[in-house]
């Protein structure tokens, strides 16, 4: 008796104390409530109360395993970052990519925004076209497709002005790696201009959040396990990485205390409170 309101007031004190708890139920249906109920001292309750009563007490409540694995993925790698709102900044080399972004900011329990970018940014990422050879391919906004046309270096450059500009909170930066301009494949990951080697460095010194998107699989999952090794979120679809984006961006506005400044390159990253309950 009363476990539960312990449990609460834990979620509660944790959160209060600037961690983020990740949180996910099982037992939604009949069906699940009679599975978990067969499980080793398993007790199945009330899933709607359980959900809004562990929402109210601070966690973020997830609905799948893949959106638990994603938000503490999120929880773990962005832990410390500034969140001054929910204004999102998107890159891409694909234009399908850059207008799925645009069409999943607003979703199930968050809300974001893809500003325009102010004269300043827009001036920098014009410069940034002209000396990439973009200029007359791709157009100087937000969400920015870069076209397949762009290297390594294009993508460093509209990063640095993304996470430079004041009307931009967190950044996505998708990547279809399948284009002979960048170095994507693994054999060329470990070279010095590569993605796999710019990125986590951007990562690194960066207030913000920022994420990562490897749209392809087969050979290029190795660009994907790279990056995320060095401590980089990394996701393999761009709307999912927005929506999960949103959830913790969302969660972060409402519920932390504020972060303590963010301290670049740490040795190891933070762990979040991670909670699944059957």
């Amino acid at each position: 008796d009363l476990d539960g309101l312990a449990f609460l007031r834990a979620v509660d004190k944790a959160v209060q104390a600037g961690k983020v708890v990740v949180f996910y139920k099982a037992g939604r249906t009949s069906a699940g409530r009679t599975a978990a109920m067969g499980h080793t001292a398993a007790v199945a309750g009330d899933y709607d109360v359980c959900q809004s009563a562990v929402g109210a007490a601070g966690a973020i409540v997830t609905d799948t395993f893949k959106e638990f694995e994603q938000l503490l993925e999120l929880a773990t790698h962005l832990h410390g970052r500034q969140v001054s709102g929910k204004r999102i900044g998107a890159i891409s080399n694909a234009g399908y990519e850059a207008v799925g972004m645009a069409d999943t900011v607003r979703g199930a329990r968050y809300q974001l925004e893809m500003p325009a970018l102010g004269d300043e940014a827009r001036a920098q990422l014009q410069t940034v076209l002209v000396k990439n050879g973009l200029a007359r391919l791709v157009d100087a906004k937000n969400p920015l497709d870069l076209t397949p046309m762009a290297g390594d270096q294009a993508y460093e450059d509209a990063i640095r002005v993304f996470l430079e500009a004041d009307e931009i909170d967190a950044l996505v930066v998708g990547c279809v790696p399948m284009t002979p301009a960048m170095l994507t494949t693994p054999q060329e990951l470990y070279e010095p201009g590569s993605i796999a080697a710019r990125l986590p460095q951007l990562f690194a010194r960066a207030r913000k959040p920022l994420i990562f998107v490897v749209d392809c699989t087969g050979p290029y999952d190795e660009l994907a396990r790279v990056v995320r090794a060095a401590g980089v979120p990394v996701f393999r679809s761009a709307d999912q990485a927005v929506r999960s984006l949103g959830r913790y961006l969302t969660h972060r506005r409402e519920h932390q205390p504020a972060p303590r400044a963010h301290k670049p390159a740490p040795s190891s990253p933070i762990q979040p409170a991670a909670v699944a309950l059957t």
